[in-house]
This record gives structure tokens, sequence and C-alpha cells, in this order.
């Protein structure tokens, strides 16, 4: 074998080991940091006793074909323990019986609403309200898709803040009140992400889920996955104020800042992710103090695909998004203007999160090819194979 051969071996072993190396240790980090953001947020909860004066709060629910799902949602989130909590329900052009089980259920009647168009959006065909629960508003529209449906809903949207939520996502009880005490105890906070669980296999009660474990396989790996996501990483990179990614399942945002930046745009399939670094980029960019956060106790259970091809078109879209939200706001990238966001975050998610996938799989094509070859130790691969096992299982 030519020397430079074994060079090029020796350097892509040692690329393959140093990045297995950096990942584990910085997703211990963020292991760690979360750790104590959450002790952080447990003793100023505690020390700031129950948030009396909430304001109030709208929730937006972009809805495309749900029939089968709508109404539980709905149940659900009527009981929510929020003082002054309007719900919007947009339904983007929907071709099943959306519309029909929202009449029936909750006794829909023809209205008339003054919209304040900030953001253009897809025509409205018809409102309707609730005789029975006038704070639920129906507002039928043509199909525009649900950065359209969500950005109507804010134009619909009369409270200071608002939340986007899936019309899949069941929403535990004190949901809305915990991630809306984030806005009342710092008035410099944007916008709050919710923990989201997967609730496949969860029994579904009077106001939310009892979480339970699936008995799919496919969902208990989505489990821990969901668990590591949102309790590691999302929470670490909340403590420093860079947290770019906050799911659509169940978010929360300030209206004035979110209408000052444009609102949700079209050009990703990732619309949440798009607004939250539009935010930072928005702020940081001013100069304007701000923080984006993260609340641990807010949880929202979403379905998570049950099968391998709907599991694979999920990971693509957010593959896809992620593209598009690195490309679109390309020049935060090591710029001293977006500070940690671009510095850290921004290369973290292009080398980690982009990248990441595709390095592992070369990793594993050039580990199959040198043991064959003879090149790699029999012995030291099952050493480094069960250092990886067990550390990521500890992590895990």
């Amino acid at each position: 074998m030519s020397h430079f051969i074994s060079t090029v071996i020796l350097w892509t072993g040692a690329f393959f080991v140093g990045y297995f190396i950096i990942v584990n240790t910085l997703l211990m980090m963020f292991l760690i940091v979360s750790f104590f953001a959450v002790w952080r947020y447990r003793r100023a909860v505690r020390l700031a006793g129950n948030v009396t004066d909430l304001p109030p709060v709208t929730i937006i629910i972009p809805t495309f074909n749900e029939a089968p799902e709508i109404e539980k949602v709905l149940r659900a989130l009527l009981c929510q323990d929020y003082p002054q909590l309007d719900i919007i329900i947009v339904d983007d052009g929907s071709t099943d019986r959306t519309l029909e089980v929202l009449k029936e259920k909750f006794a829909l009647e023809r209205t008339h609403v003054h919209v304040e168009a900030h953001i253009p959006t897809q025509s409205i065909k018809h409102f309707y309200r609730s005789r029975t629960y006038p704070n639920i508003l129906v507002a039928a529209k043509a199909n525009g898709g649900k950065y359209d449906a969500l950005n109507c809903g804010i134009n619909l949207t009369r409270s200071p803040i608002f939340a986007n939520m899936d019309a899949d996502t069941i929403l535990d009880g004190q949901a809305v009140r915990r991630m809306a005490s984030a806005f009342v105890r710092d008035q410099r906070v944007v916008a709050a992400g919710s923990h989201v669980l997967v609730g496949n296999g969860c029994r579904l009660e009077d106001c939310g889920y009892r979480p339970e474990l699936p008995k799919s396989f496919i969902l208990m790996v989505q489990v821990v996955e969901y668990m590591w996501a949102f309790v590691a990483e999302r929470i670490g990179w909340a403590a420093f104020n860079g947290l770019v990614i906050i799911s659509g399942a169940f978010a929360m945002f300030r209206k004035d800042r979110v209408l000052e930046v444009g609102g949700y745009q079209g050009r990703t399939l990732s619309e949440d992710m798009d607004l939250v670094v539009t935010l930072h980029e928005y702020h940081l960019s001013k100069r304007i103090p701000y923080k984006i956060v993260y609340v641990p106790d807010a949880f929202a259970f979403t379905e998570a695909p049950a099968r391998l091809r709907d599991l694979a078109r999920q990971r693509i879209r957010w593959f896809q998004g992620l593209i598009a939200c690195l490309t679109i706001h390309g020049k935060m990238f090591f710029n001293p203007v977006y500070e940690g966001v671009g510095a850290f975050f921004f290369p973290y998610l292009l080398l980690f999160k982009l990248l990441g996938p595709i390095i592992e799989v070369v990793a594993y094509i050039f580990t199959i090819y040198f043991y064959f070859q003879g090149i790699l130790g029999v012995n030291y691969a099952y050493l480094f194979f069960t250092i990886a096992l067990a550390y990521g299982t500890f992590l895990s």
C-alpha cells in the first residue's frame, strides 16, 4: 500500500472518530446545560408563584382535511385552564367533512367578522361562530397552504399573544397558562416553544392525554428521539438564546413582533423554523433586546408517523425545510451581527443536523470497506462499536 493511500486512510479514520467525539461531547454539554436550565426554570416559577395578570391569548389552528381528529382536539382545548382564550380554526379549503363536523359538533352559525388584513392571504369565503362556545371562530377560506392559513388567523387575532397549533395536537390542561406565563415573567420574550411528546398510544382523558408507551417499535424509537430532541437539545439551545427551531405542533408568539417581520412566509416547507430564525435575524440586526424561550412543562401531544413510508416523508420534508432555511438566512453564518446564532447554532445545524446523516452513512461504508480490506482491526472495531453504543445509550 502506497504512503499516499495510507495517509488518506489514516486521516479519514481520524475524521470520523473526531466527528463522533465532537458530536457526542456537544450532546453531553447540551444535556448538562439543560439540567441546570430546568432547575432555574422551576426555581423561577416557584418564586413567582401563580401568574394572575395573564394577557388574552388566541389559538390558531390551520386545518386541511382533519375531519377525524378536529373534534377531539377542540374538546381538549376547551378544557384549558385559562381565563381569556379565543380559538380560531382556519379551514384551508378542506375537501373532506372537516367543516361539516365542526358545524354539527359545535353548533356553528354564519357571522360577519371585520378583518384587518395586515398580511395578504387567500380570500375568506365564510365566517362561523359557535353558539355553544362563543370563543370559537371558524374561517373557511380558499386553499393557500398552511402558512397562508396561519397568516389568515393572525389577521383575525385581537389578542397581543397568539399560538399556532397543529390540528392533530392535544394539549395538556395547563399548557396555555404555562406558555403565556413566560411572556408575563419576562417582557423580552417574543416567542416560546412547548415540550412536544408522541401522542400515539396515549390514553385520551377528559382534558388531555395520559402518557403511555406505544406498542409499535417505530413509535417507541420516536418517543426516545422526541424526548432527546426537546429535553436535551432545545432546552440547551434556549439557555443561550439560540433556539432556532420551535415545533409547529404548539408555539406561542407576540403578535406585534410577528407582524413586523411579515408573518409566516411560504418560501420553505418549515414555516415555523423560518419564522423563528427571522425573529432572531430581525432583533439582532436592530439590536432590540429579546428572548426566545422553551417552556419545559407545557406539554403538547402530537401524532407521530406509524409507518416507515410516512416517517421517511416527514423526515425528507424536515430535511428540505432545513436546507431552505439555512440557504435563505445564509448571511447569518459567522456574521458577528447575529452573535451566537450565526457563530455557533447555524454552523451546528449545518454540520450536525444537515450533513450529519450523510457523514454517518459514509462512515458506515468506509468502516465495512476497511474491515474487509483488513485495514480495520477486529478488536478495535468491536471496542469502538461497544463504546459508541454504550455512550449513546447512556445519553438517551
